[in-house]
């Protein structure tokens, strides 16, 4: 039992691994390998006691017809005799297959043998031949296919001898041998028929679910064709209910779509009050040069450096303008990453970190471009920055770091704030496979994150920061060619 147990588990881990159109077969042909199995030894039990039944019924017919015919000519001693009884019988009984038969008398010596070259007259018989019989019941002699029977002869109640025959049963096992193949090649056809009609008939069912299955694997987005929908009732519910699950995930990709370019304009809606503040400032100095121009034009020494004043002014104004539109348009720019496209984020964030009172401490390292996106990276990095300084108390510091590690670019936003909470960290470095914070307000942004880090492949990591609050880094791989072999 424990044999059949662990074998029966070891099945159970098996089956699993195949597809469902050979397991239901499979699992049929068990069955009807083990039903046949029963049925066959079944079978062939019955048979075996039929056949020795009638075995039996035959060979003591044939001892019963032999003794009264042998007693009388024994008595007499008649041994011509005995030999015509024994000649007679070959004939009479051709469907025992005898092998020999030996009348002896009391004291075991041959008196008329059907073979006397083999068992002269007079010679004593063998103890193995008398020993493998019992009275009236056939013994099979050790390692052939011979069984030998006895009869004890009587008359008038004293035995006068003992009548001994040995059959060939060869046929007989030959019969059995032929009726175990012919059940065990039926019970064969049979199971493979039903194990076809099986696999046939689960192909046909699981058509629908394969369909399916391949859609999905493959990745498309298209639903089942009305000319393609099944007229069975079942199926085209099903195809309906996947048709209704594509149009369902269309509609997300195209919210999530709407949601991250509300959450960009909403990002640059925020900078807009400081860029307010940025182009304000030198406008008010360039109405002062204006006047000192109009006043003071004359005097060479003040229209230089009126002038002078007025051009840096509109360079500071033509400054946040182009961040500003880098900034719009950054999310499409593949270009390599650049030390410039890093210091228009401090250019960006900086109105913001000053309405707040909140510094930044500033860490880049590295001088030329990296082979790594700029677009989705600085509109990336500028949320992680304004959900910093959200999250920071005034006065505070923000930490940025953006070092190249071991073939990887490492960037890093740092606060003092009360940290992220548990499931926004686990959304961010699990993948993104949990539910997104579309509806949290403060971290809409993150994701807008998540989704830059899986476009370009990055890895993202949330720890404890040195400054009390929360560190989320983006590890971006960089590729073996280009700005990452210098370094």
């Amino acid at each position: 039992m424990g044999a059949l147990t662990g074998q029966g588990l070891r099945h159970g881990r098996v089956l699993p691994r195949l597809p469902l159109t050979l397991r239901v077969p499979v699992v049929v042909a068990g069955l009807m390998i083990f039903v046949s199995l029963v049925v066959s030894e079944r079978a062939i039990s019955q048979f075996d006691a039929s056949q020795a039944r009638h075995f039996v019924e035959l060979g003591n017919a044939y001892l019963d017809g032999m003794a009264p015919a042998v007693v009388p000519a024994v008595v007499r001693e008649d041994v011509w005799e005995v030999f015509d009884v024994l000649d007679r019988s070959r004939e009479l009984y051709r469907g025992l297959e005898l092998i020999q038969t030996v009348v002896t008398d009391p004291d075991g010596r041959v008196i008329a043998a059907s073979d006397p070259r083999q068992t002269p007259v007079g010679s004593l018989f063998e103890a193995g031949v008398n020993s493998a019989a019992a009275d009236d019941l056939p013994r099979l002699e050790p390692g052939t296919e011979v069984a030998s029977l006895r009869r004890d002869l009587l008359h008038r109640g004293h035995a006068v001898g003992t009548l001994h025959a040995r059959i060939d049963v060869g046929p007989l096992q030959a019969e059995r041998q032929r009726l175990l193949w012919m059940l065990i090649i039926g019970n064969a056809a049979i199971t493979l028929g039903l194990s076809a009609l099986g696999y046939l008939a689960v192909t046909q069912m699981v058509r629908p679910l394969r369909l399916i299955s391949s859609r999905l694997a493959s990745g498309s987005t298209l639903p089942v064709p009305e000319d393609e929908m099944p007229s069975d009732l079942e199926t085209a519910r099903l195809y309906e209910g996947y048709n209704r699950l594509i149009a369902a995930l269309e509609s997300r990709e195209r919210l999530s779509s709407r949601l991250a370019e509300k959450e960009r304009l909403a990002a640059l809606g925020q900078l807009a009050t400081g860029m307010a503040h940025e182009i304000n400032n030198p406008l008010g100095g360039l109405i002062t040069a204006l006047d000192t121009l109009d006043h003071h034009g004359d005097r060479p020494e003040v229209r230089q450096q009126t002038i002078a004043l007025l051009r840096r002014g509109l360079d500071d104004i033509g400054r946040v303008v182009r961040t500003t539109l880098a900034g719009h348009r950054g999310a499409t720019d593949p270009r390599p990453l650049a030390p410039g496209d890093l210091e228009d984020l401090r250019t960006l964030i900086a109105p913001e970190l000053r309405l707040r009172g909140q510094s930044l401490d500033w860490d880049v390292g590295f001088e030329t471009p990296l082979p790594v996106p700029a677009g989705p990276l600085r509109q990336a990095l500028l949320n992680l920055l304004l959900n910093a300084s959200n999250a920071a108390p005034r006065g505070a510091t923000i930490g940025f770091r953006a070092l190249p590690d071991a073939g990887r670019l490492v960037l890093s936003v740092e606060d003092a704030g009360p940290g992220l909470p548990e499931a926004l960290r686990d959304y961010l470095v699990s993948g993104g496979t949990g539910e997104a914070p579309l509806r949290s307000g403060p971290h809409l942004g993150l994701w807008l994150i998540r989704t830059v880090a899986n476009e370009i492949g990055a890895r993202i990591e949330v720890a404890q920061s040195a400054l009390g609050g929360a560190r989320v880094s983006l590890l971006v791989p960089l590729p073996r060619t280009g700005g990452a072999d210098g370094l």
